[in-house]
């Protein structure tokens, strides 16, 4: 047997229903937002060790490559393309290369 009389909500368990849908929607969010995030600290790290192993062994290179312009640049020797004769003279080291940012 079933009596007409319902319950309505009061506005305390309106309010409290709103809110639970509400924080639903916020936890969906929040776990794609940490997926996206997963993913992308993913892509970091794989493009870190791209940029290491491209960039790194180049920088070493070009360190070893200034290091013996350094060592070998205190008397050189060069030869005239006019004459072909040895013009010896006191050459400066040669300045280290900068990398420019954007190129």
């Amino acid at each position: 047997m079933e009596t007409g009389i319902r319950r309505s909500e009061t506005p305390e368990e309106k309010e409290l229903n709103k809110k639970k849908a509400e924080l639903k929607t916020l936890e969906g969010e929040l776990a794609q937002r940490e997926l996206d995030l997963a993913t992308l600290k993913a892509e970091l790290h794989n493009f870190q060790n791209i940029y290491l192993s491209v960039v790194g062994i180049r920088h070493a290179e070009l360190e070893e490559i200034e290091a013996l312009g350094y060592s070998s640049s205190i008397m050189l020797v060069f030869i005239s393309p006019k004459s072909r004769d040895p013009d010896i003279s006191l050459s400066p080291p040669p300045q280290p290369l900068r990398v420019r940012e954007g190129q």
